[in-house]
């Protein structure tokens, strides 16, 4: 795994050398104007990459011609200008990767040894793990006012900035590693504390967490939460939400959103989430050695007791 050692990088300080991100994007763009030896060459030394890539696209063993054909596709021409604007080097990125892996190796998150590589894609998720390969979609990160986002509605091109990667790929680590496992039926509360453990390995792993973007929030939206924290558990509560098991309810109240149908609409999306995270931040005050692990397995999240213990 990575060595730790403190350096500095890009103004920050960081507890472990980079780990390198392919510009799978980069390499993809130039492929079909190879020459058929260059082009074996590349299928070899970035085979890894590749095959992670094609899984994602549903399209296993690529060919040459495939692989080709996919580097003139229109993902791929459409983003490739925007990319090398918002990410010229990808050296910043290197040095928060290799930071989050040192610290999920230092709190035992289990993760093998990852490859790393950026690429460009039309699918909606941002960032995908096949086996031990992490595929990167930068076309994800590239600013809420870029041109490409103006279709989606507001709440959603907010997560589309690039100082949201790193909490969006510790998260993703975290989530593929330890993922939310109940054998009944999730109640609203065991989703709200596995997904405010989730928020809690953000702000653990990205080197110089905030919280707002921990939680994908503007600061506003943040005080907001803050302000209303306990009229927002109370309304939960006397409503027997946190117990609701209803797939339609819990989405309304974890998935992004606008707003969250609470404080008569008024609460920001994914609201039940910052709550998770409140009492998962109460529960830490209580048992300070609890580890990321412990927080994101069944014995903490499926555990009503877990609710008590945090007092919240």
């Amino acid at each position: 795994m990575v060595v730790g050692v403190v350096l500095m990088g890009c103004g920050r300080q960081y507890e472990a050398e980079p780990v390198r991100v392919v510009r799978l994007d980069e390499v993809m763009s130039q492929f079909a104007a190879l020459d058929s030896a260059r082009q074996e060459a590349v299928t070899e030394e970035f085979a890894p990459e590749i095959d992670a890539l094609f899984q994602v696209l549903g399209e296993p063993d690529p060919t040459i011609e495939e692989i080709a054909a996919w580097s003139r596709s229109r993902a791929v021409e459409m983003f490739q200008p925007a990319i090398d604007s918002v990410f010229p080097i990808l050296t910043r990125l290197e040095h928060q990767v290799g930071h989050i892996l040192y610290r999920a190796e230092r709190d035992s998150l289990g993760l093998p040894p990852l490859r790393f590589a950026a690429v460009a894609w039309g699918k909606p998720q941002p960032i995908v793990r096949v086996d031990t390969v992490v595929l990167i979609a930068l076309n994800h990160y590239l600013g809420a006012d870029f041109e490409g986002y103006s279709h989606w509605d507001e709440y959603r091109r907010a997560e589309k900035n690039p100082e949201q990667l790193p909490y969006d790929l510790a998260a993703a680590l975290a989530a593929t590693q330890l993922p939310f496992e109940m054998a009944e039926r999730p109640t609203l509360l065991n989703w709200m504390l596995y997904e405010g453990a989730l928020v809690e390995a953000r702000m653990q792993l990205v080197p110089e967490a905030r919280l707002n973007l921990a939680l994908g929030y503007t600061p506003d939206q943040l005080e907001v939460l803050e302000d209303n924290t306990r009229k927002i558990w109370n309304e939960m509560a006397a409503r027997r939400l946190i117990y609701d098991t209803d797939p339609a309810t819990i989405n309304r109240l974890l998935a992004a959103a606008p707003s969250t149908p609470l404080l008569g609409g008024k609460a920001p999306g994914r609201a039940a989430r910052y709550i998770g995270y409140k009492i998962v931040k109460e529960y830490l005050k209580k048992h300070s050695s609890t580890s990321l692990p412990y927080l994101l397995s069944p014995q903490f999240y499926g555990n009503q007791q877990s609710l008590i213990e945090a007092g919240f």
